[in-house]
């Protein structure tokens, strides 16, 4: 369903390895969900960069995980109260790093450019337009950014929407506070916490065709772990850990044909 410009991405698994996925951008160079920390995880060889994005007041799009402004920005007030020109006014801070806020529009402009592949997450915040996924994804198909995306929600009922508007996007649910089993969905593939992951869950998603991610991974035991499972991907803050360690792990010849199963079904299910 990804189609062939998927197919540079499942080529950069020489072994099959997981997927690793840069947590709102490379953070270690740049704040998050901003421009620099697209380029940096670029730069650095994510195979996907997630981001978040919310609807703004005037029915815009604006890259932007939490919902109040305060910790970033350090002023008050919500993404939801504001046009697209007053959130992109701001400049987001942490750890040394500035960046101004970009809008969706221009961030995807920018992967295109770099012809880096992204895992989209939308955050309701519950002040939508009644047309905000035809909005978003007019966004994406004139910036060409279609055949780069993936995409996942907390909200089922943006699954839903997504699948039901473009059948062939690749959507994922985030199971968050998962304690039972594989759940019904209409998903590609479940996001699973750490602690809530088992090895039962992942095969019963394999068993349906629905892969696999697990978030967010930091732990250096962690991606061990993980990169060892397999499961289809790993959503981290760590990009450059994991993907010396994905590296380092490849280098084993006896989990080469396990890796080559994970990647199989990959390409199967995209």
């Amino acid at each position: 369903a990804l189609g062939a410009a998927w197919y540079p991405t499942i080529d950069r698994f020489d072994e099959g390895d997981a997927l690793v996925i840069a947590h709102r951008g490379d953070t270690s160079q740049a704040v998050e969900n901003t421009i620099p920390a697209l380029e940096a995880a670029a730069a650095a060889g994510a195979d996907l960069v997630e981001f978040d994005v919310q609807q703004t007041r005037d029915g815009d799009w604006v890259v932007m995980h939490d919902f109040e402004l305060t910790r970033l920005t350090g002023s008050a007030g919500a993404v939801k109260d504001m046009t697209l020109a007053e959130a992109t006014a701001l400049t987001v801070r942490a750890d040394g790093f500035e960046a101004p806020v970009p809008s969706m529009r221009e961030f995807v402009r920018r992967a295109v450019e770099l012809g880096q592949p992204l895992l989209i997450e939308i955050k309701p915040h519950g002040g939508e337009t009644d047309d905000y996924l035809e909005r978003f994804f007019a966004i994406l198909d004139e910036e060409s950014a279609m055949e780069l995306s993936m995409f996942h929600s907390l909200s089922a009922d943006v699954v839903a929407g997504q699948k039901a508007l473009h059948p062939e996007a690749f959507v994922g649910e985030i199971l968050a506070l998962n304690v039972g089993g594989m759940p019904e969905t209409v998903a590609d593939f479940i996001v699973v916490e750490d602690w809530s992951y088992t090895t039962a869950l992942r095969d019963a998603a394999w068993d349906r065709g629905v892969g696999v991610l697990v978030w967010t991974i930091n732990d250096d035991g962690l991606l061990h772990r993980y990169l060892r499972e397999p499961v289809d991907g790993i959503i981290t803050d760590k990009l450059a850990t994991a993907l010396q360690l994905r590296e380092e792990i490849s280098d084993d010849t006896d989990l080469a044909p396990r890796l080559m199963d994970a990647v199989s079904r990959l390409t199967t299910a995209f």
